[in-house]
């Protein structure tokens, strides 16, 4: 007797449990007399009941139900690989200083975005001072020897000077000429422009003052220079990188490498994260690593939002195949009643849980073969909401549908 008094209590909480908790303002109706002649019907199986739910188009919203038109679709095959998020290497730069000197200022710091040409450190180097001072120099001579060659020439012209002098100032302006432009290149091999170069006689910058600059816009990964120290031409003081794009390299086994080509659809989705994207393969390697007998795939992706992190493991999941079928339904859309495969059909009363025939299905679709015909609206997410409201009508009912 204990034992049926326990029952008894159970079902009384788990009924008040379901009255009591917040719920869309539903109704579940029949289409027939809910009586104790139709109960008696029911068991003796002559008799079969279809409930619908009803639900307005607020509490729909409210709870994000969706409708959606039964129609043919396509249902792909994919392939798994694991990957990992890398750096554009055609966008990632270690700064070395042209010249060697003493740390004047940084200006930038590890997080910090720059533009390109952008002013990062400001150094003191006395061979870039004494660069810049025979290109200054290399100036003044060639305009000097400019001017003796123009004096001697129009000598010449009136048979006033000896050849031998003519031809010696025209020796001289084209070794100065020679001279400055070894000065110049000289300079350009530092990182300045042929522009700044030919600015720098009308300057008045301190002759010892180097700027590190950032050849394009990204941000400054990591820093290794402090104020007052010595650096040199050897050692990267700044790296940058543009993550704007990032490069995913799947690993391809061997096995499936005849599934994998250039070209094809790939989704990306983090192993220890929410982001996922779509793409296409950029490009498979033509030969397998000798050490892990496997091939790399590359994926090119956009990441002006900064949702991929380089070095962050994926999941490319390749489209290697794709079918069509007459209904397809987004697998949210499934729903399972009284142990049965369910859609909520949309009808002029309501919505019906409509039994169904599953057959081929991807990662977000489902094959319909039979329950949903072409055209008709169904539930296609929030379908929950609608099973809930179904399940509590036949607790409050005392079994009524089962």
């Amino acid at each position: 007797m204990s034992i049926r008094l326990l029952g008894m209590l159970i079902v009384w909480l788990l009924l008040f449990s379901q009255v009591s908790c917040k719920k869309p303002a539903t109704g579940v109706t029949g289409t027939e007399e809910h009586g104790e002649h139709a109960h008696e019907e029911h068991h003796e199986g002559e008799h079969t009941e279809e409930q619908r739910v009803q639900i307005s188009p607020e509490e729909m919203e409210e709870f994000d139900v969706a409708v959606a038109e039964a129609l043919p679709g396509k249902l792909y095959i994919t392939l798994g690989l694991p990957g990992e998020v890398a750096y554009d290497p055609d966008r990632f730069v270690h700064i070395v200083p042209r010249v060697p000197g003493i740390v004047r200022g940084v200006l930038k710091k590890s997080g910090d975005t720059v533009l390109k040409g952008d002013v990062m450190a400001v150094i003191d180097s006395r061979e870039f001072a004494s660069a810049k001072s025979s290109y200054l120099a290399g100036i003044e001579t060639v305009s000097l020897a400019e001017a003796t060659y123009d004096r001697e020439k129009n000598l010449w012209d009136k048979n006033i000077s000896s050849e031998r002098e003519y031809m010696d100032v025209q020796t001289n302006l084209a070794k100065a000429r020679i001279q400055l432009h070894e000065s110049e290149h000289q300079l350009m091999s530092m990182g300045f422009s042929k522009e700044y170069v030919k600015e720098l006689k009308h300057g008045t910058e301190d002759i010892c003052r180097f700027e590190i600059t950032s050849p394009f816009s990204g941000t400054v990964i990591n820093k290794h220079i402090t104020l007052g120290e010595k650096v040199n031409d050897e050692i990267p003081v700044f790296t940058v990188a543009d993550i704007s794009t990032v490069w995913v390299y799947l690993t391809v086994y061997q096995k499936d490498l005849e599934s994998v080509r250039v070209g094809q659809t790939v989704t990306i989705r983090e192993q220890q994260g929410q982001h996922r994207t779509q793409s296409r393969i950029d490009y498979v390697t033509p030969f397998v690593e000798e050490s892990t007998r496997t091939a790399t795939a590359r994926i090119i992706l956009n990441n002006s939002e900064g949702d991929w992190r380089p070095g962050a493991f994926v999941t490319g999941e390749v489209i290697i195949d794709e079918f069509e079928v007459e209904i397809a339904v987004p697998r949210t859309a499934l729903l399972v009643v009284q142990e049965k495969n369910v859609i909520f059909v949309k009808t002029e009363d309501g919505f019906v849980p409509r039994p169904v025939t599953l057959g081929r299905q991807d990662e977000a679709n489902r094959e319909i073969l039979s329950g949903l015909d072409r055209g008709e609206p169904y539930i296609s997410k929030g379908g929950f909401t609608l099973k809930s409201e179904l399940g509590r009508s036949r607790l409050e009912g005392g079994g009524h549908g089962h």
